[in-house]
């Protein structure tokens, strides 16, 4: 099977700014967001992940090995898609509540903080009171 001239102009595109891409983006979220932020691998990840699962997808649509409107095939489409978005959601929520919600040692440590304050406060006036009275 010959393949169309057109579709080689596409692939001698689409090669060298895939691959430009690869080398470029990671090092634009580190430099952007800083090596240890956990956004950095949620964005790689589900970056290159949607890039995939979108060309995954495409080959299923172009193949016709799925058909949007025939039978169930539109039904598997919706799910992929909506588990695509379930996993980045969930994923997104446990890193925003990583970083941004107080955990119980936190809590308790400020507790214990505000506690200790006022104690600290009279045990330091009864002992300069002890060592005015001397």
């Amino acid at each position: 099977m010959k393949m169309k001239r057109s579709n080689k102009a596409i692939i001698a595109f689409l090669i060298p700014s895939s691959l430009a891409f690869i080398y470029f983006y990671p090092r634009f979220l580190i430099s952007w967001l800083g090596k240890d932020n956990p956004w950095t691998s949620f964005l790689y990840q589900y970056t290159f992940g949607f890039i995939f699962f979108g060309l995954g997808i495409l080959l299923i649509l172009r193949t016709k090995a799925a058909v949007p409107g025939r039978g169930r095939d539109s039904l598997w489409l919706k799910i992929l898609f909506a588990g695509f978005l379930f996993f980045f959601t969930l994923h997104a929520a446990w890193v925003a509540a990583s970083l941004y919600l107080p955990t119980r040692q936190e809590a308790l440590r400020k507790s214990n903080t505000a506690l200790l304050l006022p104690a600290n406060k009279i045990q330091n006036q009864i002992t300069l009171q002890k060592k005015g009275a001397h």
